[in-house]
């Protein structure tokens, strides 16, 4: 017995260590592509690399197999048999009947985050088929010849434009970061490459450049702007040779900490910290004068851009082609930025006149007084917080957000909270836990009136107006605190190259997620607007509107 125990002792020790010789060998081959991945150009290469680590992890298998307790597969699964059953047999009424049945994001549970977690390179293979399938019920229905069984133009676009404003509307949501809200644009151009780019763009704080430049661009114009090859940066260059006719620069060594002197007395001598001369004239180079109106019917994007009027209370304005049409953007791009007077000096808005002129705008309030005149409100200040997004969702039909989040001192703890497969550590759990306490404590401060405004506003955002956990989605860029040195770095062209890259690579965890919320919408839209040019006589309710 002595020799067979030793036997399979033997045996058994041989066995574990080729075990954990060959679990080793695979950890690091995970690691490698891991590495790879953090350093790849494009999705393409990002998603290939993520689809090897889950077959070196088997959870390729997890994605093939339909069950989960995390949605109702049975029933997505019948629902896609019945939508490609009604194709075969040519059942349009059917078809229409099935898409009109369940518009919504959320069906039977498929946005769980649970199901975005598991593997790297997206969630369960009957989701995303079961997205496809609408997509091309949707897109077949649209190609339908108007004789087949009095299918015409006109009922196509009530059916898409019904169905669309059932399901509800996208926005994303360009929030500030100072020098870091140049990653927006490798957000923007990751969203546009993968046709998930909303219509309805919203900015606020130096978000709102960003997303100004993409409302004023048309698409064909826009992968120029999106790559930093047409933006222009001459005004920042401008203040530099300002800068050193005051013999005010110093050498590269200590140009943060002569930086950080001239604000200082700057501050002093004003009384604000930044020359909002400069973001002006880069406003200015950028979009020209025009207005929301005209971008609106240049490009068809819903260009949207909060803005802080300059009172005790704080109230912010929602600015777009419907509530400001004849408002110049650059103007208010300005405005929207110069947020607090330690930072910006006040700041006035423009538009054009009847005759095409630019003269300051002349807003009112219902009482006939200039809202920058308003100095109170009985209104609580949760409700001042999420007035701009709730106003975009009553005007647009908006219930879902696409949130780009760039501050360096808040974009940390938001991506702890991104639990995608390779993201979830033991530090990101203590990070989620601590910041949740934090955020909490200052919404309960916000919601009594104890959190002054600037706070307010330099540390909490606006409120989603919807308590459905579906209804946002963040895109974070890789950001740490170590970061915070670079927050106020001049732009150039190299650095927006790098910002660019980190913008885009925020995007790609998200995509296979945002295929599954955003993909049927999209779709509608496009059927929508595909049978309306082909349909000129047809009379039909603009999307748009």
């Amino acid at each position: 017995m002595s020799l067979l125990d030793s036997l399979i002792s033997i045996v058994w020790t041989i066995l574990t260590f080729s075990w954990i010789r060959r679990r080793a060998a695979l950890l690091a081959a995970v690691e490698d592509l891991k590495k790879a991945s953090k350093a790849a150009e494009t999705y393409e290469q990002w998603h290939n690399l993520q689809a090897e680590i889950d077959r070196l992890l088997g959870l390729d298998l997890w994605r093939r197999r339909n069950d989960s307790k995390y949605y109702d597969w049975f029933k997505i699964s019948q629902q896609k048999r019945e939508i490609e059953r009604c194709q075969v047999n040519g059942d349009i009424l059917k078809l229409c009947g099935l898409l009109r049945m369940h518009p919504v994001r959320n069906l039977y549970d498929i946005l769980s985050p649970r199901l975005y977690t598991k593997a790297h390179a997206g969630t369960k293979l009957l989701i995303e088929d079961y997205i496809r399938q609408v997509q091309r019920c949707i897109s077949d229905l649209a190609a339908i010849s108007g004789t087949q069984a009095g299918f015409n133009s006109q009922t196509k676009m009530e059916l898409f434009h019904d169905t669309s404003h059932a399901f509800g509307r996208s926005t994303l949501v360009l929030q500030g970061g100072s020098a870091f809200s140049m990653c927006h644009l490798g957000v923007v151009k990751a969203l546009h490459l993968r046709g998930l780019l909303p219509r309805i763009i919203t900015g606020t704080a130096t978000g709102a450049l960003v997303a100004a430049l993409v409302g004023v661009h048309t698409d064909d114009e826009l992968l120029e702007v999106l790559a930093g090859r047409a933006i222009d940066l001459s005004s920042f260059q401008r203040a530099r040779l300002r800068r050193r006719k005051l013999a005010d620069d110093a050498p590269a060594g200590t140009k943060w900490f002569q930086a950080v002197r001239r604000r200082g007395a700057r501050f002093l001598r004003t009384g604000h910290i930044f020359n909002i001369r400069v973001l002006q004239e880069c406003a200015q180079d950028n979009l020209g004068d025009i207005t929301f109106e005209e971008a609106f019917s240049k490009t068809g994007r819903i260009l949207n851009v909060t803005v802080a009027l300059p009172d005790e209370v704080g109230i912010p304005q929602l600015l777009n082609y419907i509530t400001a049409p004849h408002v110049l953007i650059w103007s208010a791009v300005v405005a929207s930025t110069a947020t607090s007077k330690t930072l910006y000096a006040p700041v006035q808005l423009y538009c054009k006149n009847e005759i095409g002129s630019t003269e300051p705008y002349a807003a009112t309030d219902h009482d006939g007084s200039p809202l920058k005149q308003r100095t109170g409100s009985t209104r609580g200040r949760a409700e001042l917080q999420e007035a701009p997004l709730k106003r975009i969702g009553e005007l647009f039909n908006v219930n879902h957000f696409i949130v780009s989040q760039t501050r360096p001192y808040i974009a940390p703890f938001v991506r702890a909270e991104q639990n995608y497969a390779g993201h979830s550590t033991f530090l990101n759990t203590l990070i989620r836990l601590w910041s949740g306490e934090v955020f909490h404590m200052l919404n309960q401060l916000n919601s009594i009136g104890w959190l002054p405004t600037p706070l307010c506003r330099l540390l909490m955002d606006e409120t989603i107006p919807s308590n459905s956990r579906w209804a946002k989605i963040s895109l974070t860029p890789d950001l740490t605190f170590k970061d915070l040195l670079a927050l106020f770095d001049t732009p150039t062209e190299h650095l927006l190259d790098e910002w660019i890259m980190r913008g885009e690579r925020s995007v790609w965890p998200a995509v296979p997620e945002l295929r599954v919320r955003c993909g049927i919408e999209f779709e509608l839209e496009r059927a929508y607007e595909s049978v309306r040019r082909r349909s000129p006589e047809q009379l039909g309710v603009d999307f748009g509107g």
